[in-house]
């Protein structure tokens, strides 16, 4: 044979051989893998058939432990809703001896009437410009949003989901109502802006300033290009203005709004990531200027722009008709095709003391056709902390303004806000629940960002830190239902409520908790948390949804709590038991460093570690000691209720990195 077919010959028996071996060691391995599947399956089988054996002999004790948790669940609640009726009739009472004029929220009827009627009634006189009556209106529309947000968050707090939703709508209704007022008042001073002194560059100017209002008013009577700014010194907002708007037959209106229940318009959002208003809302709105009105011996005639009595709204960028006059000047200076869209530049204040989340703030607009906030059309986003800008600052550790100046440029004239995740906070990187003494604790939550501290007592919580101007302004010394409490702190950027959904939250789905095991979880939590102090479990990440860990320290009457790792037992709740055709749960305490995505209840040291079937069965299981049992089974309702109202709020044991 020729040398080189004997070569080839060789190379083919060579490659041959090698697929050969590669076949059997691939049979090998997938043979290697059904028998190690095969003898996972059959230990999978023992154990199961082990457990059920072992549930079938404890199944009366865990059955009774079951029943025992039902009624002190339901003897807890039975409690706080006599208490609950008490408190209602106690606020009626003092309600009727108030004589408000203001409905109750959670009267709907009540509270249907007053929107209607309130919606009709008129705000000063139509021929009297000034806006007195409004302001003299405002503070009892306030109350009513604030009262209508203290009922919204104690459905929050009694998970009374429709009731929550139907008050969030009446909110929303209410603040729409306040904006119409303000409407119908700017366009009354528009119309008779003859009756006040206009700014050096004869140019009509306007501002008024309330607790919790900023307006601004201009009026384009010059229609002079060089006068480029609008400004308010007095009240801190300015624009200025493109050169389209300085051309054209405009006023604009700049109302910034900073109450506490500003933003509910805006909280049911159609988007991937849900966003929260830092501050408050900046309104910008761009009207129709009226002509000149005729003024003649006994009488004066004015332009009528609505029937409605509000001001006819102007889109922005303007249609070519309406600034052709402008184009064609603008044509004569070098003016390039994207004249019309030039945007304005604006400049506002929110409180100094906001948290900033670094990743996710940033400047948006509503977008009401869409329901979402936007940052399109939005740039050049200056936040003035000290020496850095908005560039400067998204890559700074610190997390709050030094000062509130924001400047950006915008070409929509639409409700404007400083905005950032709502849920910003989320995994929680740590907290902590610790009973001080009878109906009183201290807890601390520490989130992505910031670490808030906090007392509760008789159904309410007292902010303790971070404590800035704002925050000593508006909630120190000052108590808070659990909701209420948390949708304060979001108003400055604090965070700390959970989502009662996944919509719109960016978050590792693999650490979320099913909902009824941390439910069931919660209310045990609750009824001893007289007794134990409870805090996150580093392993409560690395579990399945299905389980949920966590660690717990007996408290000793007159002894601080103990830091040492060995004073805390980590507690795990199981609900991927299976006996025959229904998931069961259980709880178990386990060593803190034995715990992994695979563990679950060894049958073999059920004499160390005793299976019980809920959380409550399995703290009082520690309790060795008759006094301490006493505390533990003498819990005081309202503060059980509180804890659970608290862990039901930010959802501690569901959203724990």
């Amino acid at each position: 044979m020729p040398k080189g077919k004997k070569g080839t010959k060789n190379a083919v028996d060579k490659a041959l051989a090698e697929e050969e071996e590669r076949k059997r060691l691939d049979e090998e391995a997938r043979l290697t893998e059904l028998r190690a599947k095969k003898e996972k399956e059959i230990k999978d089988q023992r154990e199961r058939e082990a457990f059920e054996a072992f549930f079938n002999q404890e199944k009366d004790r865990l059955e009774e432990e079951t029943r025992e948790f039902l009624n002190h669940v339901e003897s807890l609640n039975t409690v706080i809703k006599k208490i609950t009726t008490a408190k209602r009739s106690e606020t009626d009472w003092k309600r009727f001896l108030e004589c408000s004029i203001l409905p109750d929220p959670q009267n709907e009827p009540e509270l249907n009437t007053y929107l209607s009627l309130w919606a009709e009634e008129p705000v000063g006189n139509d021929d009297d410009p000034s806006v007195q009556a409004l302001i003299d209106a405002l503070p009892g529309a306030e109350k009513l949003c604030n009262n209508i947000a203290e009922a919204i968050s104690i459905e929050c707090d009694n998970q009374n989901q429709a009731a929550q939703v139907n008050l969030r709508v009446h909110l929303a209704t209410m603040r729409q109502l306040i904006q119409s007022k303000w409407d119908k008042v700017s366009c009354r001073i528009i119309q008779h802006y003859d009756h006040f002194e206009c700014e050096a560059n004869e140019n009509f100017h306007f501002s008024t300033s309330t607790t919790d209002y900023i307006c601004g008013l201009w009026g384009n009577l010059t229609r002079n290009p060089r006068h480029k700014i609008i400004e308010y010194g007095d009240i801190k907002l300015s624009m200025t203005l493109p050169k389209p708007i300085s051309l054209a037959n405009v006023a604009i209106r700049m109302l910034y709004e900073s109450g506490f229940t500003v933003s509910a318009p805006y909280f049911f959002q159609d988007s991937e990531q849900h966003m929260s208003v830092i501050g408050g809302v900046l309104f910008l709105d761009l009207f129709e200027m009226p002509e000149a009105p005729k003024i003649m011996s006994h009488m004066a005639i004015r332009q009528i722009l609505s029937p409605t009595g509000k001001l006819k709204v102007i889109q922005y960028p303007f249609k070519k008709t309406v600034t052709e006059a402008a184009e064609e000047e603008g044509e004569a200076e070098g003016a390039t095709s994207d004249y019309n869209v030039w945007p304005a530049q604006i400049t506002y204040e929110i409180s100094p003391d906001s948290f900033i989340h670094k990743e996710s703030a940033k400047m948006m607009s509503w977008d009401e056709v869409a329901m979402a906030w936007s940052e399109d059309s939005i740039g050049d986003v200056e936040i003035n902390i000290g020496e850095c800008q908005m560039a400067q600052f998204l890559s700074n550790l610190r997390s709050f303004l030094e000062t509130g100046q924001i400047k950006f440029r915008t070409t929509q004239f639409r409700p404007t806000a400083f905005m950032q995740k709502t849920y910003a906070e989320l995994p929680f990187m740590d907290w902590s629940i610790e009973s001080t003494e009878a109906g009183r604790a201290k807890v601390r939550i520490q989130g992505t960002s910031n670490e808030i501290k906090f007392e509760m007592l008789n159904g309410k919580c007292h902010l303790i830190s971070p404590m800035t101007a704002y925050l000593e302004k508006h909630m120190a010394g000052q108590w808070f239902t659990p909701s209420l409490f948390f949708m304060k702190l979001s108003q400055v950027g604090l965070n700390f409520q959970g989502p009662q959904s996944l919509k719109g939250v960016d978050i590792d789905p693999s650490i979320i908790k099913n909902p009824v095991l941390e439910n069931l979880a919660v209310e045990g939590i609750g009824l001893c948390s007289q007794l134990f102090a409870v805090r996150r479990s580093l392993s409560n990440r690395i579990v399945s949804s299905n389980k949920i860990v966590m660690q717990v320290q007996q408290l000793v009457p007159g002894q601080e709590i103990s830091e040492d790792p060995a004073s805390w037992k980590t507690i795990l709740f199981d609900s991927s038991c299976r006996i025959g055709e229904n998931d069961q749960k259980f709880g178990f305490w386990i060593p803190e460093g034995e715990v992994t995505e695979e563990t679950k209840y060894d049958t073999a040291n059920s004499d160390k570690f005793t299976l019980h079937s809920t959380i409550y069965s399995l703290l009082k299981s520690l309790v060795d000691d008759p006094k301490a049992l006493t505390i533990l089974e003498g819990t005081d309702p309202v503060f059980a209720k509180t804890v659970i109202e608290i862990l039901q709020a930010t959802r501690l044991l569901a959203f724990s990195g």
